[in-house]
């Protein structure tokens, strides 16, 4: 299990969800909510089997922010069904997957379209200009040269924001 703590200040607002016990999960994770129409399957990582990567390749697709939970406060190990909790409000710290300029405003999103991956604990920024509608899990807020990390106010499904008020 991943022994990284995110969080780095704010309310959690954390709500325990329920975890199958084929799903792992470590502490750090960005969680994600799985549908089927309209009733609740599964709270799952990013890159867990059943997550539905091909959402990315659609940059309209609103189905990555419409399902981002918030972020994993604890582990869970395979083979165990048991309630984690995630918080779905706060400041937290994911790295970038190359050193860049982060801007404050920035969207900050845990996946990319271009090479169609979700991240479980990584993140990238995006100016309005290139953002990818839909794979917001919420927005920069310190800004940096030469980053190796991201600072991100998240904005889930939970907290109150919707995706179109931070556009």
């Amino acid at each position: 299990m991943s022994k990284n703590q995110r969080h780095l200040y704010g309310d959690l607002k954390d709500v325990d969800v329920p975890i199958l016990a084929t799903t792992v999960v470590e502490k750090g994770d960005l969680m994600f909510i799985m549908k089927t129409d309209s009733t609740i399957t599964d709270v799952t990582t990013a890159n867990n089997t059943g997550y539905p990567a091909s959402s990315l390749q659609d940059v309209t697709a609103t189905y990555y922010a419409d399902q981002f939970a918030g972020v994993a406060m604890k582990g869970s190990v395979s083979g165990v069904t048991e309630n984690v909790p995630v918080a779905t409000a706060g400041v937290f710290r994911f790295p970038l997957p190359a050193t860049a300029t982060v801007t404050v405003g920035e969207i900050v999103s845990g996946a990319t379209s271009a090479a169609k991956v979700a991240y479980d604990q990584m993140a990238i920024t995006k100016t309005t200009a290139t953002k990818i509608v839909g794979t917001t899990i919420g927005k920069c807020i310190k800004t940096e040269t030469d980053a190796e990390n991201v600072d991100v106010q998240i904005i889930t499904r939970f907290s109150g924001v919707t995706y179109a008020e931070i556009n």
